[in-house]
């Protein structure tokens, strides 16, 4: 099929599934990297109602960050956060951590309470993982609740227990 057709097909899952307009950059995309990302929803789905039907696909024992699991389900990808070089603080860990819609961005939220918005890339497109823009949020403990696009699609909002965070990303 032609990049038209896949470029459509893209644009109406990303709006079927309240994916925000600024996470993928579809008017620099090949026609392949097009063709991938509007069939991934169907893709996702028929591989998770495959597994539903095989319990053994969905077998996590033996399974470590550098093995797949026996069974059939297994990561597409796999992206390991690096903290920069001139993080202002070193957390031993996150305690949340919530995707957003398309899968590019990641919110994260260390014990110190600091809130990280990640760019993880795009499979075969962007595929290198960064900080976009990071926050501590509170001397208290806040836990995050949850993220969401705003009506726009160009940035997010966090929700937490005690306040909300407008994150802008573009």
């Amino acid at each position: 099929m032609s990049r038209t057709v896949w470029l459509f097909a893209a644009r109406q899952m990303m709006l079927d599934h309240n994916i925000p307009t600024m996470t993928f950059p579809l008017d620099e995309m090949d026609t392949a990297s097009l063709e991938f990302l509007a069939l991934s929803p169907i893709k996702l789905l028929s591989t998770l109602e495959m597994a539903s039907n095989d319990p053994e696909a969905i077998s996590t024992e033996d399974f470590t960050m550098f093995n797949r699991p026996k069974g059939g389900l297994h990561p597409h990808s796999v992206r390991v956060l690096y903290k920069p070089e001139d993080s202002n603080y070193s957390a031993p860990g996150y305690t949340s951590a919530f995707m957003a819609p398309g899968g590019r961005f990641l919110v994260t939220e260390s014990y110190q309470n600091y809130v990280e918005l990640w760019d993880i890339g795009i499979i075969g497109f962007r595929e290198r993982c960064k900080v976009l823009a990071s926050c501590n949020v509170s001397e208290q403990r806040n836990e995050l609740l949850g993220l969401s696009p705003s009506t726009d699609g160009r940035s997010f909002y966090l929700f937490s227990a005690d306040t909300d965070v407008y994150v802008s990303v573009l």
